[in-house]
C-alpha cells in the first residue's frame, strides 16, 4: 500500500469517528420536534398517540438527552425512524402491524399476494440487518 493510500484511509477513519461523535451529541428534543413538524399532525394528537399530554411533549422537546424509550414511543406514534439521527435508536425497531394468515390461500392470486408480502418483509429485514453490520464494522 502506498503512503498516499494509507494517508487517505487514516483521514477517512478520522472523519468517520468524528461523524459518530457528532451524532452522539445531537439534541434529541430538537430531532423529535423536527420529526413531528415533518408529519404535519397536530402536537396534541401526536402526544396522545405516544401516551403523553401536550404539555409533556413541550418538556420533551426541550431535553437534549431525551430518553430513547420516550423517543421510541413517539416513533411508533408518528411512524418515524430515529435511528438515522440517533445511533442508540438502532436497538429499537418500529413495530410493523402483524399480518395473520389464518387460512390457506383460496386462489392463486391470493397465494401470490401472500408470497410477495413475505418476500417484501424479508428484503426489508435484510436491508436493516446489512445496515447494522455496516455500522458495526
Amino acid at each position: 500500500m502506498t503512503q498516499y493510500k494509507q494517508y487517505n484511509i487514516q483521514i477517512c477513519w478520522f472523519l468517520y469517528k468524528k461523524l459518530e461523535t457528532i451524532k452522539q451529541n445531537v439534541h434529541r428534543g430538537e430531532i423529535l420536534q423536527y420529526a413531528v413538524e415533518k408529519t404535519g399532525l397536530s402536537i396534541a394528537s401526536v402526544a396522545k398517540k405516544a401516551g403523553y399530554k401536550r404539555g409533556t411533549y413541550y418538556l420533551h422537546i426541550k431535553k437534549k438527552d431525551l430518553s430513547v424509550t420516550i423517543l421510541n414511543k413517539y416513533a411508533k406514534a408518528i411512524g418515524y425512524d430515529f435511528s438515522e439521527d440517533i445511533g442508540e435508536m438502532e436497538q429499537f425497531i418500529l413495530e410493523e402491524p402483524e399480518t395473520v394468515y389464518v387460512t390457506k390461500p383460496q386462489t392463486i392470486e391470493e397465494a401470490i399476494r401472500q408470497r410477495n408480502e413475505w418476500k417484501e418483509k424479508y428484503y426489508l429485514l435484510m436491508e436493516k440487518y446489512l445496515k447494522l453490520i455496516e455500522k458495526k464494522s
